[in-house]
């Protein structure tokens, strides 16, 4: 075939050659980037039809993984930063050198630091055991009900917040970014902690503020550089989930730019970048801008 198309070629170059005279370098650099532009061609369709029939079979395994995946009725997460993993009650995720992420089915972020044990209680309950444990609910997330968080110290109660919790031998450090929530000791009455807040619940049950500098403190590891996983979300969940992460008001300058947003399905690789970076990542990516100005991000037309 490629014969066929190079005689073509050379037919088509001899006959225009007779109206003009291009000079013989002329006529060999039109021929070889009409040759190199088809065969091109013919690579991007081969691609194509082999991408359709791997993301056919990538489908097909997916569901068929999901399927036969066993007690799904317990199924409290999906995680990634490990392969194909999956949170159940009951179960003890152990995070090991790498920093852990899960989705939970109603809508929550979690987020489990490295060298950090979390049980799942129940589907709405989970047990920090050790280490450090982000969590943001966002206001993409379907739960109504309260979500708790038990600590060998204190348990916590929250809905629609986002706060950090660090478990060390002296007691668990609590710090809240936006709403509120209520930690339960045996020997105090509830403490609330509200938005910008930080509480150390010692190893006796007692509650101490903690400083500005220590709530800074805790919020490090969260601001850190970390994977974004955007494949088939829409551009206004990553926006929320970037937004938040990044401590930043997300609003939109016009009603059709919001729309686009929910409307908007992104694709390509996770992108292991800090909030601001991803934004403008993505947002370029739907022709949309991102605009900064006092922990505001607003998106706008370009």
């Amino acid at each position: 075939m490629i014969e066929s198309i190079e005689k073509d070629v050379a037919d088509l170059l001899r006959t225009v050659g007779a109206r003009s005279a291009p000079k013989p370098e002329v006529t060999a650099a039109v021929y070889q980037s009409a040759l190199t532009a088809w065969r091109r061609e013919v690579r991007r369709r081969r691609m194509t039809r082999i991408s359709l029939a791997l993301a056919a079979s990538v489908l097909l395994s997916v569901v068929g993984a999901w399927v036969l995946q066993p007690h799904s009725d317990n199924l409290v997460a999906l995680v990634s930063g490990t392969t194909g993993r999956t949170l159940h009650v009951g179960e003890r995720l152990v995070s090991g050198d790498q920093e852990l992420r899960l989705a939970r089915l109603d809508g929550v972020i979690m987020r489990l630091a490295a060298h950090s044990v979390l049980v799942a209680a129940s589907k709405s309950d989970m047990r920090l055991e050790r280490g450090n444990l982000y969590v943001e609910t966002g206001d993409t997330a379907t739960h109504k009900t309260l979500f708790r968080l038990f600590t060998p110290f204190a348990t916590l109660d929250h809905l629609g917040t986002q706060f950090v919790a660090a478990l060390d031998d002296s007691g668990v450090q609590i710090a809240v970014r936006q709403g509120q929530l209520t930690v339960h000791t045996p020997q105090v009455a509830d403490l609330v902690i509200s938005a910008h807040e930080a509480t150390l619940v010692n190893n006796s049950g007692q509650g101490v503020r903690l400083s500005d500098q220590k709530a800074d403190d805790l919020w490090q590891w969260v601001a850190k550089d970390t994977l974004t996983i955007i494949e088939g979300r829409t551009l206004y969940a990553v926006l929320v989930e970037l937004s938040q992460r990044g401590g930043l008001a997300l609003r939109f300058s016009k009603v059709d730019i919001s729309d686009r947003a929910h409307d908007y399905v992104l694709h390509g690789p996770s992108l292991a970048l800090t909030p601001r970076r991803a934004i403008d990542i993505v947002t370029a990516s739907a022709g949309v801008r991102a605009m900064f100005a006092d922990q505001v991000l607003t998106i706008q037309p370009l």
